[in-house]
């Protein structure tokens, strides 16, 4: 949630995040997970961060704090109007809903393009530049 509000999709700079902002510290107790755990965890864990989002609705449902019904609202200010682009009906939002749906399978594909960017350090190298250190 903290990189995709402010704009870190990548795993390094989410890892150069934590050990930096005071705020993630705090919520992570100190503890400063590396690029390739964040990578792995948003890797391996898509499908169950997607139904998370959806169990926490459902949740907010069970307890009456929203309603079950389907509310669209814009939030510009503008005189009244009713164009075709300016109202919803359900077949609209229904299709929004998909739309949206796609689009967080796209971000969840740009962040592991992203890491796999990103790993341009693998372990044959470093220890080849060791190597290359220790006889110097």
């Amino acid at each position: 949630m903290h990189g995709y509000l402010n704009g870190l999709r990548s795993s390094r700079k989410l890892e150069k995040e934590c050990a930096r902002n005071i705020e993630l510290q705090r919520l992570l107790c100190t503890i400063t997970p590396n690029y390739q755990s964040i990578s792995d965890f948003r890797k391996h864990n898509s499908s169950g961060l997607k139904n998370l989002f959806k169990l926490f609705v459902s949740f907010l449902k069970d307890a009456d704090l929203i309603g079950c019904e389907i509310i669209a609202i814009d939030g510009t200010k503008s005189r009244a109007h009713n164009s075709r682009k300016a109202n919803f009906n359900k077949k609209k939002i229904e299709r929004y809903l998909v739309y949206i749906e796609e689009r967080t399978q796209e971000y969840l594909a740009e962040l592991a393009k992203n890491d796999l960017q990103d790993n341009s350090f693998t372990i044959s190298t470093i220890t080849e530049k060791n190597r290359a250190i220790k006889k110097k």
